[in-house]
């Protein structure tokens, strides 16, 4: 399993892990690796993202990041120039998209955003 590129922005502790209620990923296969690269979120397992029955690989990941969205309350989840997820996923990541959600190309400078919209 493959989880890259990802903002998930201010997640916290609501239930006991493996409740479905939080963010947990549940395996009932101990041997299959998840992946999971280049995301934004709390990943504290007791009080945020939790991976349970498997095998994590969690490699350049933010811890709970401010995403500086323009104005996620107007759902404009473009990110702001001040934001620190601006250039930090890897190219080669699978399923990065040639082109955002805007139709603009994802390589808009030397790394994608870890976002759906480029710029």
């Amino acid at each position: 399993m493959n989880i890259y590129i990802n903002i998930i922005y201010g997640n916290e502790l609501i239930g006991p892990a493996g409740d479905g209620v939080y963010i947990d990923i549940f395996n009932d296969d101990s041997c299959i690796v998840v992946n999971i690269n280049n995301n934004d979120f709390d990943n504290t397992q007791t009080t945020g993202f939790s991976i349970l029955n498997a095998t994590p690989n969690i490699d350049f990941n933010l811890n709970n990041f401010d995403p500086l969205f323009v104005n996620a309350v107007a759902n404009d989840y473009h990110l702001d120039a001040a934001s620190l997820l601006i250039d930090t996923c890897d190219n080669a990541a699978p399923g990065v998209l040639t082109n955002d959600l805007d139709n603009f190309c994802r390589l808009d400078g030397l790394f994608v955003y870890m976002r759906a919209y480029e710029s």
